[in-house]
């Protein structure tokens, strides 16, 4: 197996019928596990420390048998308008 680090910019574009304010606190809430990810998949938000230098823990779970692990810190939050997160990933084969 080889593990490369990777740094990447990710840019999320999605229109809600809701205040701006909703969906940035969607963000940092165990909540957004529910509307993020495809239909099928399951999403379980482990943990949230929803401040600048917290941590979260998601565990994704996709119906071709992969499961993901998503964890990572949140660098910076600028409510409701700027959210920067830094992310790692790790993914299994059932």
């Amino acid at each position: 197996m080889t593990v490369t680090d990777t740094t990447f910019s990710l840019e999320i574009s999605r229109r809600f019928a809701v205040p701006h304010a909703k969906v940035f606190d969607a963000w940092l809430s165990k909540k957004w596990g529910e509307w993020l990810l495809p239909k099928l998949a399951r999403c379980e938000v482990a943990r949230i420390e929803p401040e600048a230098g917290g941590s979260y823990l998601i565990r994704t779970s996709i119906p071709d048998g992969r499961n993901i692990e998503i964890s990572g810190k949140h660098k910076e939050i600028a409510r409701p308008t700027k959210l920067v997160l830094h992310r790692r990933a790790i993914t299994t084969i059932k």
